[in-house]
């Protein structure tokens, strides 16, 4: 059965013949899933505003981070993304950072 054919089937009027396309796509879907076929979103991209309140800092200190390239991000456009389990990387290398730092009195 071919994508356009499922689709019609999904915009009938009769109940029984729609709740079969949808059948017939859930199957499809679940075993594409279980061959690795289909990707399922894991990132969760935040904006600088997330990110700021993620962090606990203001928008203008996630601006100073962005622009000494210390903290990670891309952009899409001119807007600046931040991948959330990169950020959460980042801090978990900047505390061990701070761990291996010797005080000297």
């Amino acid at each position: 059965m071919t994508r356009k054919m499922l689709s019609k089937l999904v915009q009938k009027k009769n109940f029984f013949v729609r709740e079969r396309a949808f059948f017939i796509l859930y199957y499809v879907i679940t075993q594409a899933r279980e061959k690795g076929r289909v990707r399922t979103m894991t990132k969760k991209i935040c904006d600088i505003t997330e990110v700021a309140s993620y962090l606990q800092v203001s928008v203008s200190e996630v601006r100073k981070l962005v622009r000494s390239k210390k903290i990670p991000h891309f952009r899409i456009g001119n807007r600046l993304k931040f991948d959330l389990i990169k950020i959460n990387s980042w801090l978990d290398d900047l505390e061990a950072q701070e761990s291996k730092k010797v005080f000297i009195f």
